[in-house]
């Protein structure tokens, strides 16, 4: 595997990965997925796993950003890091 598609994955997937937790979070707060009785409420663990597995990739993406042009590339990190604290704000917000 190339640097180039370490690049585009690592600027990627935590993006679709905020995404999938947002989704998980809304789908918990509409009500249309429900926590098991009893259970330690997996709809918040699972987006606050699925946001801490983010963390290696984006240093990933941090590592091969610098030896490419960090420059070039602040816009994904900025949205990557924007959607990582949104998703992060979700299970507090909507009470999960």
């Amino acid at each position: 595997m190339d640097e180039s598609n370490i690049v585009r994955i690592g600027g990627t997937a935590p993006q679709i990965m905020s995404l999938l937790a947002l989704a998980i979070c809304t789908l918990g707060w509409a009500g249309i997925v429900r926590d098991p009785p009893g259970d330690e409420e997996p709809l918040a663990h699972i987006p606050q796993l699925i946001m801490v597995a983010q963390i290696p990739l984006i240093l990933i993406f941090l590592a091969t950003a610098v030896r490419r042009g960090l420059r070039q590339r602040l816009g994904v990190l900025g949205l990557q890091i924007a959607l990582w604290v949104t998703a992060l704000a979700a299970v507090p917000l909507l009470g999960l």
